[in-house]
């Protein structure tokens, strides 16, 4: 007759429990690998693709000081313009993916995209998005001696007389382009559009009334805004924005008319997920500081807190918006 014997069951399992003991103690320090933070580069870099001084220099110095004191480690800023934007953009493209290259982005980012085709990179997968800085809407405006007082009464001159009325940009592709050509296919006019180089002289004429008004960011109009020279009309949120509190969203006047200004952190394509979490996480952090909410008041603009994958998201919707654009309106680059 069999006996059951303790000791040579134990004998028997004792080899699976250390096959299971070995197992676990092989895969714990994996575990605790995976979960614990990055560790970022000690030297990381903030291509802003624009001049120095510049706004968007500015924000780009006020983001790596943060940075840097979040860290502990060294973040410059190198302006490499040229190109429109598109020298310091495929610089950034072309870097080594381990978080220590970021490209301070901007709306142009989507629109060059859309309308040059042959970029030296491609704008969806050589790149990933991290975290949106700060975003504020633009600012519809016509000259203080301007007829027009509200946006609808701009829209009913429009179409009364196609072709009579002009808009200005700083040049072809730029926001304030794109923007007036979105006003276009919103209502349904025809207003020309004229390209001067750079926003000064589209300014210039704004006052002079050889054009009616321009679609632009507050930086652009702050001077003559507060110097009672400019009428503001409407912001370019969807909705009422708390930073224009006097002011209504055109979308009140051309239901879902929507163009939201933002300034972004973009960095390499293939960077690893977990790392560009924890720097939206960190940027977030940072935008959200007493500090740096005053920098961004300053520029009646907001912080955002959309996650990467969101902001992946919106650059992507983006560019298909300002291709459709550019091909329902002819634009192309020049």
């Amino acid at each position: 007759m069999h006996m059951f014997s303790p000791r040579s069951a134990l004998l028997r399992v004792f080899p699976s429990v250390l096959a299971l003991v070995a197992l676990v103690s092989v895969a714990l320090p994996a575990w605790h690998a995976a979960a614990a933070e990055p560790v970022m580069p000690r030297n990381m870099k903030i291509v802003v693709p624009f001049a120095p001084g510049a706004s968007t220099d500015l924000l780009g110095r006020a983001v790596a000081s943060a940075l840097a004191a979040k860290f502990g480690n060294t973040v410059i800023v190198e302006n490499r313009p040229g190109a429109g934007s598109v020298v310091g953009t495929s610089a950034v493209a072309k870097a080594t993916p381990d978080g220590s290259n970021f490209l301070l982005a901007t709306n142009a980012f989507a629109i060059t995209a859309a309308l040059q085709p042959e970029l030296p990179y491609d704008s969806v997968n050589d790149f990933a998005p991290v975290a949106i800085v700060m975003t504020g809407p633009f600012i519809l405006a016509v000259s203080a001696t301007s007829p027009y007082k509200s946006a609808a009464e701009l829209i009913a001159a429009a179409r009364a007389k196609p072709g009579a009325l002009n808009y200005g940009s700083p040049g072809i592709g730029s926001s304030a382009h794109m923007n007036g050509e979105l006003f276009n296919t919103s209502a349904g006019t025809q207003i020309v559009h004229v390209a001067y180089k750079g926003v000064a002289p589209a300014l210039t004429d704004l006052l002079a009334g050889r054009i009616q008004f321009i679609i632009t960011s507050n930086s652009s109009l702050s001077g003559l805004l507060q110097g009672g020279r400019i009428r503001p009309l409407a912001v370019t949120s969807l909705g009422a924005n708390a930073a224009w509190p006097d002011l209504p969203p055109l979308s009140a006047t051309l239901p879902g008319y929507r163009f939201d200004g933002w300034f972004g952190i973009i960095t390499t394509g293939g960077t690893p997920p977990a790392t560009v979490e924890f720097l939206n996480r960190e940027i977030r952090a940072v935008c959200s500081s007493e500090q740096f909410l005053k920098f961004i008041q300053q520029e009646r603009s907001q912080p955002s807190q959309m996650n990467a994958v969101t902001f992946t998201a919106m650059v992507k919707d983006e560019i298909a918006q300002w291709k459709r654009i550019a091909t329902e309106r002819n634009i192309k680059a020049e």
